[in-house]
This record gives C-alpha cells, structure tokens and sequence, in this order.
C-alpha cells in the first residue's frame, strides 16, 4: 500500500468539511421558500465538489481519483434529492469536460454514489433521524465497493493497476471520513431541532403571556414592577410605560396599600401569598382584584423576583354585595314579620319555608309545615275550597280571606285573615300565604296565659338545664334540670350569679358572651363550670332575649364531647410514645414562634445515639423505654414556655423562644448531667442514654429560621461523630457478654478457637486484614444467638422441628447486628455464611463450595471440632480422635477438604489443640 495514496486521499478529503459549513450557511440565508433554499444547498455543494475534483491524486493522465463519493453519497443522505441532482448535473460535467480514460468510471462513480446515498436516506429517515455510525458504515462500504467496482471499466491491465493501488485505501479510509462526516452534520442537525424548539417555546411562551386571561405581574425585592403583561394593562388601563419601574403600592386604594406594605414582607419570607386588594383603575375607578403571588428564587436560593397572577373580581363583589344585602333585607323581614308567613311550590302546594311567628303562633313545629302540601294541614278550610282560584294566580295577583278560622296546635280558635300572593322564582311559581291574627284582644289575652303555663311546664320538666336571667347575669327562673347540672337548689341558685358556676378559666368568655347576649339579643358559647361538689365539667349554653330584661338561657352537659375532642387535639399534636409534641405540632410552632418579640431564639436538636443498634439487636420494646426515658430527661430541663418534639424516629428539637446562645447552652448541659446520673443506676453501659446535642440561636430579624436550624442539625452531627465510636464499643461488649450467657458459651471457648483458626490462617498464608477478621469471626460468630429465646438455647433435650427453624435464625440476625455497626460491618457476611455446608445444604442461603467465605468455612471446622469435644446439655463430649474422625468423614460434604486436611496436621502434631 502506497504511503503517499494516503496522504493525498487524506488531503482532499479535508474539503469535505466546507459540507457542514454548507449545512450551516442554508439556515442562516433570509430565504422563507424550502425549495429556493434546496436549490442554493445543491450549488454550493456542487462548487465544492468541484473543488474536490480538481485537486485529485492523479493516478496517469485522465485518470485522477478524488472523495467525490463521499460528498455525494453524503448529500444524498442529508440534504435529499433536489440538491443531490443539482450536485450530480454540476460533477458530471465537470468530469465530461476533464476527459480522458477515467470518464466513463468517473461518471458511474457519481452516480452510483447519488444512488446508493438516496436509498439509504429512504430507508433510514422514515424511521430514525439519529442514524449511529455503523449504518454510515455501511454505506460507506457499499458506495465504495461500487465505486472500486467502477474500476473494471477502465481498459487492461490499468484497472488492475489502480485496484492494486487505491483499493485499501479506499476502503479504509474513505468510510472513516464518511463517519465523521455525518457525525457532524448529525451533531448541527440536532443542534439546529434544538434551537428551533427553543425559539418556538419562546415563542409560544410569549404568546401565552401576552394572551392569558388573568393578569400577571412581577415585583422585585422592593415591591416594584419588573414585568406585567397585556391583560393587566388591560384591567387598569395603564400603558406598560407608566407601570414599569413604579411601586405596586402607586396602584392600590389607601387601605389596601397599608395592607400591602404590612404583607409584602411576610410573602417575601412565606414564599406563597393570597389575598383580595383593591387597585385604582386609570380612570380613578376602584377595582376588586384578587391576587395570588409565588417568589421566584435564583439558583443559590436567594430572592429574584415575585410571580403574582390577579384577577378581576369588581363584578362578582358587587353581585355578592348586592345579594348578600338583598338576602338580608328578606331574611329580616321574614324572620320579624308580625304576620305569620309560608312559602308553598304553586303547582305541588307543597310548603318549603314558614316563619318564627307563625310557629310561635300556631304551636306548631318547623317539621309540621315543611315538606308537607298545604292543603294536607287542615288548617286553611275557605283556602282549600279555592284551591282553583288559588292556583290561577297570576304573577303579581293575590286572593284574601278576610274571615277564617284556624286551629292551634292546642286546639284554641283564631279569626285570621289569609292574603295569597303569587310570584316566580327563576321558571317556578311560587305562592306566599300571610296568616294574620284578629281575634280580639281578649281572646288573645286569654290564650297567653294558657300558653304560659305550657310554657312553664315545659321549662320545668325539660331534659336540658333552662334558667331566666336578668341583664346582670342573676338567676330569676330556674328548672329541675339547671339544678341537678350544678348541683346547687333551686332556691340557692335564685341567689346567685351565672358567673358564680364559671370556672376561672372560662370566666372571660362568659363575660364577653353575656354582654354579647346584651347587645344581639342572642348568645351561643361553650363555658366550663363547676358543680357545687367542686367537680368540673362543660356546658353548651344558648340564649334569647325574651323582654327588656329578662333572657332564656338552655344549658345541657358537653363534657364527655369536650373531653374526647381534647383526647383529639392532643394526639393530632403529640407523639403517641413519648408523650412530647410530634413534628407536625413542631413545624407550626416554628412559623408561630419565628417572630421578633421572641428573639433571641435558640434551637436545640437532639440524637440518641445507637438506638437503632439496641432495637436492631435487644428489639424495639427495648429502644422505647429508652426513647421514653430520654423524652423525661429532655423535658425535665425545660420551663413552660419551650417546645420539645420528637422529630424522627430517634431525633428530638427543642425551641427556646427569648433565650440567648449561653443559657440554651446551660440546658444542653443540665440535660446531659441528668443523664449521667441516670446512667449511673443502669448497670448494663448497653442501656445507657447516651444523646448527641446541637444548639443555634437567631439573634436578627432577618436571619433565616432553616439556617439556623440546619445550624443546630450540624452541630449536633460533628457532636456524634465523637461519640459514636465509644457508644458503639459499650453496647458491643454487653452484646458480647450477653451472647456468652444466654449461649452458655465461655471466654475459654472463644480463646481455643481463636486459636485454632489463627493457626489454620497462617497455614492457609492469609493476610493480616483477613487474619484480625478472622480472630474477630472466631470470637462473635454465634453473636446473632442474642435474638434465640432461652427456652431453645438452654433445652436439654434435642430440638424440634419448630424449634430448629428459630434456632437456624441466628446467622441472619448476628449479620443484621454486625451490618448495623461499623466495627463488625467487616465480618457480617462471614457470620451469615458460618453454618453454610459444603455441598449446599448448609443455612441460611444453601451456598456451596468456593461460594462460602473462607472465614466461614475455617470457622465451621474449628467450631464443630470445639463443640464436639466439650460437654453439651444433652450429651457428653467426644474424645479428640473421635471428633477428628467425624471431621474428616464430613470432609467435602459439610467441611471444606483443603480446610479439613490443613486442620488434621494442625491436630495430628500439634500438643496445644485442647483435648
């Protein structure tokens, strides 16, 4: 292979690169019409296929090769058909005015190329854009197969010659440069979707703001306007020259601007606002508006600008005010017509409404009136007997009876007269029947004192408590119900006051709902009293003014209401196991608390340290007594006014409202005296309460609450870091002391396989990494029997089924306690495979062979040896032969050969293995 065909191939195939300058140049021609631009891609195109093809390596007179095909097969695959033709045109020309020998291959080159290039593009561009470098590859080969093939047209021997020549090369080097090609025209073609899709969603953007149907608007850090957008304009009829730059305040009535600049502040800290303002229109009109507003913060977190959405609602306010007034207008009217009023569906005759005085006249209940038809009542004789006339009633009209009767619920005769009016509501019609009394004035005299001694005796025999008070509050009229609530006589009660059963605590609600009952006539509260034998309980008391001075008061008994919604409030507020705030309570009380007036404001956040370790190896009943006793601690120290929550699963906060650095730091240190001193009556260090403590305060205003917090949160982690290690170690040595007893395991058991396994390691040439974790494995490898009850680990009889299910758990627990601590994190996989066999039928897993761990499998050995050679609850130790010989037996069935062979010599020369 020639070295300088190369170097010339190379050379012309650097002009290839103007392709995606041609690429780049099509999108930035000021041409709208696809076509026109297809057309200059073809020409541009052409002039540098052109200059390829005059700078070739001539290979003889007339016979001059060049990267032509690739430039063409290349635009065929990118640019499509039109500039491909334009490009063939321009390059088969050019070859018919160069001539000579290598014409005709020349030209079947150029075609050829143009050909294969199109197919490629029609059968890769319907389904990827994203062609990858092995289909240009492809098509590289095939363009350039043709294209040797080409070759044959040339006269004999020189087509023999120029294959021999330009072959590798061509097929080397020319589907490389293909590659890379269309690697960068695919780079700028995705490159140029990108920006298209950009400038389209910016577009789409734009319109979308400018279009929107709400106002929007952004605020700087000062309140005033960056951006608004067409429809705010809109609203208020400004132009964007006169609102950019001005403050919002400018735009807001005189009461809605003071809200404004009391708000603006907390939005700025809260992040989120929602509220209704009035702002002036342009004209001088004011304009209800709602607004709702969002911040807009940069990258590091900090304040860039506000996004406020407002919405005109003059409309609706005033068609709410107007309903609302003309809602209350009728509500009056109805409820304080001396007439007795009804509201019948014309068509049903049913009765939808009735007023206070007709109930009051009639005695009649709401129940007896509503949903039933009139006509059912037999009340209204005459009305009925013109139930046609009635029913004709046009809008507007009315029919009186001037002279009926009617029966109370008491069965007393009225004279009334009865006015029917006809009206519509929407496409209903509706009918109002006004009842008035006329029955003289004796007859209603008499009627009243009938309807008082009813009266009376409903009072006294009612199952709720029913007093009459006078303006002062004094008891005048009391029921057998009022009394046996208090406890105190009826005649004790008529000489006291309704504040004398108040307790203290809902002594200034009563005042102010008396006084209210003063005012309106009207009284609904909630009060705790107390009854005479000093017990407290709550009463729902309700009142009406009856005369000037005298006022119907209706008590019953809430307390058990009262007190299973207090149960409520406290568990939605406390953590069910410590009895301190939960975290919900916690983070409200951070927005509550987070004030100037309580500033100093200091933080402390609390860890207990190695709970998951106790609950992971002791259980959870364990770490929450713990959890439960550090909770007494924590709240020991604290006066009334802190707010200590469990925060996490063994995480505490506390807040200090008005409390320096330095007397939050006295707390944190009476906190972990108490725990020292506690410490010191739990003998098992395992148990020890052992707390990790940070503590931040907020000293301005401004000062960010979650920085301070993260402050505290940080501090009290490097305070773990420190201690972790040695709480760690204590509750490892009880674990250790633990497994040794519940196991019946002794310190002599750990020290001869100990030193079994170190004698098998050097054998073995271990490291002295896998040498410390063996002695480590070797001394804790039965550590998961802490989790086994002792009815199973101290049975003297052989196990049952059931009970060999529990007692084969102990491999999977010892690895949950060793992965939960850093300083057996190393051995934890070797103590899950320890009783794992060589044939597979081993525990947990049922691993094989090469798959145990060494360290298990040299454990395996010399636990089973030590086992077999000690006394057992049920039964007696084997003599030091015999166990051998049943190690060896169990060779490559439970034991690992190589490991049973290194451990026979150890016991067949050795004196110091224990008999």
């Amino acid at each position: 292979m020639n070295q300088s065909v190369f170097i010339a191939l190379v050379n012309n195939a650097a002009l290839l690169l103007a392709l995606a300058v041609v690429y780049e140049l099509t999108y930035l021609l000021p041409v709208r019409s696809d076509k026109i631009r297809q057309v200059i891609s073809g020409i541009l195109i052409s002039i540098i296929c052109i200059l390829i093809m005059k700078i070739p390596l001539a290979l003889q007179p007339g016979l001059m090769i060049d990267t032509r095909s690739i430039l063409i097969s290349t635009s065929a695959l990118f640019f499509g058909p039109v500039p491909t033709g334009i490009t063939v045109i321009f390059a088969a020309a050019f070859r018919l005015y160069s001539g000579g020998i290598g014409t005709i291959p020349g030209l079947g080159i150029i075609v050829t190329s143009a050909l294969i290039g199109s197919a490629w593009r029609l059968i890769l561009y319907p389904k990827s854009k994203k062609w990858n470098w092995l289909n240009v590859y492809i098509m590289s080969l095939a363009v350039h197969a043709s294209m040797l093939i080409c070759m044959f047209m040339l006269p004999y021997p020189e087509s023999i010659s120029v294959l021999r020549d330009i072959g590798i090369p061509v097929l080397i080097i020319y589907p490389v440069v293909s590659i890379l090609l269309c690697l960068l025209l695919l780079r700028q073609q995705e490159v140029r979707a990108y920006q298209l899709q950009l400038k389209q969603s910016e577009e789409r953007f734009q319109m979308l703001f400018n279009h929107a149907p709400m106002g929007y608007q952004s605020l700087d850090a000062d309140g005033c306007f960056l951006n608004v957008n067409q429809q705010w304009l809109d609203i208020l009829g400004y132009t964007s020259e006169e609102v950019i730059g001005r403050w919002f305040g400018d735009f807001l009535s005189s009461d809605s601007r003071e809200l404004f600049q009391r708000q603006f502040p907390v939005f700025k800290a809260r992040g989120y606002a929602q509220t209704e303002l009035i702002l002036i229109h342009k004209s001088g009109r004011q304009m209800y508006i709602s607004f709702e507003g969002k911040i807009g913060y940069d990258l590091d977190g900090a304040f860039q600008q506000t996004h406020c959405i407002l919405q005109d609602i003059t409309e609706l306010k005033m068609k709410e005010e107007a309903l609302t007034n003309s809602e209350l207008k009728y509500h009056r009217l109805f409820e304080t017509m001396k007439d007795g009023v009804l509201i019948v569906e014309a068509d049903s005759g049913l009765i939808t409404d009735v007023n206070p005085y007709l109930l009051q006249f009639s005695g009649y209940s709401d129940d007896f009136f509503v949903g039933r038809k009139i006509w059912d009542l037999g009340l209204f004789q005459e009305m009925s007997a013109s139930r046609i006339e009635v029913y004709l009633l046009k809008d507007g009209q009315h029919l009186s009876f001037d002279d009926s009767g009617f029966f109370t619920l008491s069965g007393a005769y009225r004279n009334v007269e009865i006015v029917v009016s006809a009206y519509y509501v929407k496409d209903q019609k509706m009918l109002q029947v006004n009842i008035r009394d006329t029955t003289d004035r004796k007859q209603i005299e008499t009627a009243l004192i009938e309807s008082q001694k009813k009266y009376s005796s409903y009072i006294e025999n009612a199952p709720d408590g029913i007093v009459v008070i006078d303006e002062r509050g004094r008891f005048l009229e009391v029921n057998r119900a009022a009394s046996g609530m208090t406890g105190y006589s009826r005649e004790q009660m008529l000489n006291m006051h309704f504040n004398d059963i108040i307790h203290r605590e809902s002594i200034c609600r009563s005042k102010s709902s008396l006084n209210k009952l003063l005012r309106t006539g009207i009284m609904n509260t909630e009060l705790k009293y107390t009854k005479k034998n000093g017990i407290e309980r709550w009463m729902a008391a309700d009142a009406i003014k009856l005369t000037k001075n005298r006022y119907l008061c209706f008590s019953r008994n809430i307390t058990e209401r009262k007190r299973a919604e207090e149960e409520l409030l406290y568990l939605s507020n406390h953590d069910y196991l410590t009895g301190l705030y939960n975290r919900r309570f916690y983070e409200h009380e951070i927005k509550r608390i987070d004030t100037c007036d309580n500033l100093p404001l200091s933080v402390i956040t609390c860890d207990i340290n190695g709970l998951k370790f106790i609950n992971e190896i002791f259980g959870e009943k364990e770490g929450d007594r713990i959890l439960i006793q550090a909770a007494r601690i924590i709240r020991a120290e604290l006066d009334d006014e802190a707010v200590a929550a469990r925060t996490g699963g063994d995480e505490f906060d506390i807040l200090l409202p008005r409390t320096e650095f330095d007397a939050a730091s006295k707390v944190v240190e009476e906190i972990r005296k108490t725990c020292n001193t506690y410490n010191k009556g739990i003998e098992n260090e395992a148990f020890h309460i052992n707390l990790s403590l940070g503590i931040a305060t907020k000293i301005r205003p401004e000062e960010d609450i979650g920085r301070i917090l993260k402050r505290a949160g940080d501090q009290m982690y490097q305070s773990k870091l420190l201690v972790k290690k040695s709480s760690h170690s204590a509750i490892l040595e009880s674990i250790k002391a633990t497994m040794l007893e519940k196991s019946h395991e002794t310190e002599a058991h750990a020290e001869r396989l100990v030193a079994m396994s170190r004698k098998i390691g050097k054998r073995l040439k271990l490291n002295q990494s896998d040498m410390d974790h063996l002695v480590l494995l070797a001394t804790l490898h039965d550590i998961g029997k802490v989790g086994i009850p002792d009815n199973i680990l101290n049975k003297p009889d052989r196990l049952s089924e059931d009970e060999w299910i529990e007692m084969r758990k102990h491999p999977e627990i010892g690895y949950r306690i060793a992965v939960s601590s850093a300083d057996l994190a190393s051995i934890a996989e070797y103590i899950l495979c320890h009783h794992e066999r060589w044939d597979g039928n081993g525990y947990p897993q049922q691993i094989s062979g090469s798959d145990i761990p060494l360290l298990s499998r040299i454990i395996s050995v010399v636990d089973a040896y030590d086992a077999m050679t000690q006394d057992r609850p049920y039964r007696k130790a084997m003599d030091q032969q015999a166990s051998i010989r049943e190690i060896v037996q169990n060779a490559g069935t439970q034991f690992d050969p190589h490991v049973v062979s290194i451990f026979t010599e150890i016991a067949g020369c050795s004196d110091s293995i224990p008999m």
